[in-house]
């Protein structure tokens, strides 16, 4: 009867890891890595592992960098994605390189975000 009862606990805490474990790859292996915020799930950067990924909308005209006025950002390192980009360490430029292959000062950028 014992070996029973263990072998019922042992096979439920198995049970409960492979879940957890489960989650966590689901979570953590994703395209968008989550993390919180104030409270708001928001995505994390995975080059920096810091910093927010926010959507992004320029004033500028980034025509020929990217076919839409809308970015992904990361507000601790300044790594850019395209709005139909992928977030991942694969992909994404840096936000001072973006600005010189459209030959315009960075600060021209900066000054036209909008967080959406």
């Amino acid at each position: 009867m014992q070996e029973a009862v263990f072998l019922f606990i042992f096979a439920f805490c198995v049970e409960k890891c492979l879940i957890l474990w489960y989650n966590y790859i689901r979570v953590y292996s994703a395209e968008k890595t989550l993390g919180f915020w104030e409270g708001i799930a928001v995505t994390v950067c995975p080059y920096c592992g810091q910093g927010r990924v926010l959507e992004i909308e320029l004033k500028t005209d980034i025509s020929k960098y990217s076919g839409s006025q809308i970015i992904r950002y990361c507000d601790e390192c300044d790594t850019v994605w395209k709005e139909d980009e992928p977030v991942s360490e694969n992909t994404g430029s840096s936000f001072s390189l973006i600005a010189e292959m459209l030959s315009i000062p960075e600060k021209q950028l900066w000054e036209g975000m909008k967080i959406l």
